[in-house]
């Protein structure tokens, strides 16, 4: 140290300064290499401190473990030492009991004795018993093997007798379940006969509905026939009068051309131009005139045209209509004949009723056929008498 501090013999009492200032750079950098190394040994310290704080921590952990088996060894030596002063207790109670068993044992010898003095006069009684006892043993064993050879043939046809209870309990267990399935079928089949009773019911009261309905349709058919006839009737009226209408049309248009030409004829005829009109005017009065009533015509005879055309629709449609009744008829005719022999098969009075749709079609159908016999029973004659009188005659 007073190496380090500068050659040792200055005075202490000096400043700090002055110390400083002796110190060389060489011991410098001894200080420093002697820091250096003491850091190393702390470091190879601190490693160490380490190792011997890891070897302290396991010798720790190893002690909890021991000083745990140590008290669990204890506990269990505390239980051994109670399981021997059990021991002893039950060792003490045994002694006890051997005692007054041996103090029993003394009293209970000389009674002994005696009953083996009245034994021993009593073993000849007994060995006198014992040998006719040893003859109905034999006697008895005699008639023990004939017994088993009876119950062994009363086993065997016991043994029969059970095969044949099975045999027979089988039977009336499947007798029993073939009974049950009759009745279950005898019920269905009952339920199913009141079922086409109802239904063969309802088919008669739909066979009555439906030869109402058809003796109804048959009526609306015919009725439907008879107007169809009136219109036929009246489509040959038209057609006559439109023939009639085109001949006059015919004629108008053939006087028309030879007063056209009586008119060229006069033109040519007449050279003053001043009486050519005059001469001339009579003439395209009268043609003026024929000209408005072939227009006319023409034009009446289109409106018959197109009525002609609407009434050979409106006759497509009631044809249409007939055809679309007449198979409604054939259909209802196929039921009731399939109906009829339904029931005849069955043999059963039913009861169902026929609704739906076809019936309400059926409906719908016979009202509109009502409904175009009133329109050409109502309107179409008096369109024709208008026709009739309305037709315009041509003149002569």
């Amino acid at each position: 140290m007073k190496r380090l501090c500068g050659g040792g013999s200055s005075d202490e009492g000096e400043g700090t300064k002055k110390t400083r200032t002796s110190i060389d750079s060489k011991y410098l950098a001894e200080l420093v290499g002697s820091l250096e190394a003491l850091l190393e040994e702390t470091k190879s310290n601190h490693a160490q401190t380490d190792g011997h704080f890891q070897e302290i921590h396991a010798v720790v952990t190893e002690t909890a473990t021991l000083t745990e088996k140590v008290q669990a060894s204890a506990a269990q030596v505390d239980a051994l030492l109670r399981e021997l002063e059990a021991l002893k207790n039950k060792e003490d109670a045994l002694d006890h009991e051997t005692q007054e068993a041996l103090l029993l044992h003394e009293e209970t010898e000389a009674e002994r004795i005696v009953a083996i003095e009245r034994e021993s006069m009593a073993s000849s009684d007994l060995e006198n018993e014992i040998s006719t006892l040893e003859k109905e043993k034999e006697a008895l064993q005699e008639s023990v093997e004939k017994e088993k050879e009876v119950l062994a043939k009363v086993k065997e046809e016991s043994d029969s007798l059970k095969a044949q209870i099975k045999e027979s309990a089988e039977k009336k267990r499947k007798a029993l379940a073939e009974k049950e399935k009759a009745t279950e079928l005898l019920e269905q089949t009952s339920q199913q006969a009141l079922d086409i009773r109802n239904s063969l019911c309802t088919v008669e009261i739909a066979l009555n509905r439906a030869q109402q309905q058809e003796a109804a349709e048959k009526a609306e058919v015919e009725k439907q026939l008879e107007a169809k006839s009136l219109y036929e009737e009246q489509l040959q009226t038209l057609q006559s009068e439109l023939a009639s209408a085109n001949e006059a049309a015919r004629d108008l248009d053939g006087r028309i051309q030879m007063e056209r030409s009586q008119g060229i004829k006069l033109r040519s005829r007449v050279r003053d131009p001043d009486t050519c009109p005059t001469e001339l005017e009579p003439l395209l009065l009268l043609i003026k005139d024929r000209r408005e009533i072939l227009s006319k015509t023409r034009l009446e005879i289109q409106d018959i045209d197109g009525q002609i055309e609407k009434e050979s629709m409106v006759a497509e449609t009631l044809q249409n209509e007939l055809n679309e009744l007449l198979a409604a008829q054939k259909e209802v005719e196929t039921q009731t004949r399939q109906a009829k022999d339904d029931a005849a098969s069955a043999e059963v009075r039913p009861v169902v009723t026929i609704e739906g749709p076809d019936l309400q079609r059926d409906v719908f159908q016979s009202g509109f056929a009502m409904c175009l016999i009133v329109f050409f029973s109502n309107i179409l004659p008096t369109r024709s008498r208008w026709l009739r009188t309305s037709r315009i005659k041509p003149r002569r």
